[in-house]
């Protein structure tokens, strides 16, 4: 299957795995709208995807849309599909995260990764149904490994990620008469501009469990759901890595967990050593 000619439509399309996604479309002739909030960002991208296209021909634009805010969601996609000529694939990858303890994360945090990852998620897809009906299209949406398994400061980004599994899961069976295939991606860690934001204030524990692995290339992550795509997976789980965790999750729930806790516990005894000792130190100076 190529995407040559395919009207696409991608949120989140402006850095890391969604842009991948949007340059690797381009390259194969197919017609990209990305959506996202910075209009610099999302200048730069149609640049780079112009530069990129197989044809002259190409329809490669941008929209400004933040997914969270639901009143701007018709529109936009009322716009993108008069001018892609309706619609063959939404990929829905838009997401913010904010690792942090459950103790430490605000209500209003939680409210907003929800409202971003899930609702905009939802909202999106109900929008560009109809067009997705018309042409028996595709539908991919961007879940995360930390959809598949909870680990320490994830408590309203993990939720989010979980929901978007059972939400594709429902969609999938909801949509089967129209002809329409749903695919869920859950990369693992991904070389992207979040992550490094979001590395500069995960808790230590949050550091400790998910820093043992080098991260994906967005590029990587992109090819691989892409092709999942094409293949009309029902789930594209990108590495070796990612595959042997959600193996583990599905068939050993209890020996994945014991690891996990196990590193978790051995890490805090660790961190309440140091403490001690820092405390000891202090205490023989004065």
């Amino acid at each position: 299957m190529t995407f040559a000619n395919k009207r696409v439509f991608i949120t989140g399309g402006s850095s890391g795995i969604g842009r991948a996604i949007a340059c690797q479309l381009a390259r194969e002739g197919a017609h990209v709208c990305v959506v996202a909030r910075g209009q610099a960002a999302i200048d730069e991208t149609v640049a780079q995807l112009e530069s990129l296209a197989a044809s002259p021909t190409q329809q490669l634009f941008g929209l400004s849309l933040d997914v969270g805010v639901p009143k701007d969601i018709a529109a936009v996609a009322k716009a993108a599909t008069e001018r892609l000529g309706g619609l063959d694939l939404l990929i829905n990858n838009a997401g913010i995260t904010h690792p942090a303890s459950f103790m430490d994360t605000p209500d209003e945090v939680f409210d907003s990764i929800m409202r971003v990852n899930f609702f905009g998620t939802v909202h999106v897809t109900r929008a560009l149904l109809p067009a997705l009906i018309e042409s028996r299209g595709q539908i991919g949406i961007v879940s995360s490994l930390a959809g598949v398994i909870g680990i320490y400061g994830y408590t309203a980004y993990g939720a989010s990620k979980f929901a978007l599994r059972g939400f594709a899961e429902s969609l999938r069976h909801d949509l089967m008469q129209y002809g329409i295939d749903v695919t869920v991606a859950f990369p693992p860690d991904t070389d992207t501009p979040q992550l490094q934001q979001e590395n500069r204030i995960k808790p230590a524990e949050t550091h400790a469990l998910a820093g043992k692995v080098k991260p994906l290339r967005a590029e990587f992550v992109a090819s691989e759901t892409l092709n999942g795509l094409r293949r009309r997976s029902v789930y594209v789980k990108p590495g070796f890595g990612t595959k042997l965790v959600m193996f583990l999750a599905q068939r050993f729930p209890g020996l994945s967990r014991w690891f996990l806790d196990a590193d978790l516990r051995r890490f805090q005894r660790k961190q309440r050593a140091a403490l001690a000792a820092g405390q000891a130190n202090s205490e023989a100076k004065d």
